[in-house]
């Protein structure tokens, strides 16, 4: 979700719902897919080029307070922008 967030251009958004599936997945397992931690990592890397540094940190820094469903929330609304929920034939 953080890519497609990306690549609608919602960098803040995509901050965000990368530091939250982060911190969640630290708390569940230290150990992912290798194919999917090097998806996270890619992604993760250009959200902060293309915000920069402290407007990642920002984000990054929001994240710690959402709940759930806050980012669950944020999560659809970023699929929806991105017209993941709802593609045009």
């Amino acid at each position: 979700v953080g890519r497609f967030a990306l690549a609608g251009g919602e960098e803040d958004l995509a901050g965000q719902v990368l530091g939250f599936v982060s911190r969640q997945s630290n708390k569940v397992t230290k150990v992912a897919w290798p194919d999917m931690l090097i998806e996270f990592n890619r992604t993760l890397a250009q959200a902060q080029e293309q915000l920069g540094n402290q407007p990642f940190a920002k984000a990054w820094a929001a994240s710690e307070r959402l709940t759930l469903d806050e980012a669950v929330a944020l999560a659809l609304g970023a699929q929806r922008t991105s017209g993941l929920l709802n593609p045009t034939p």
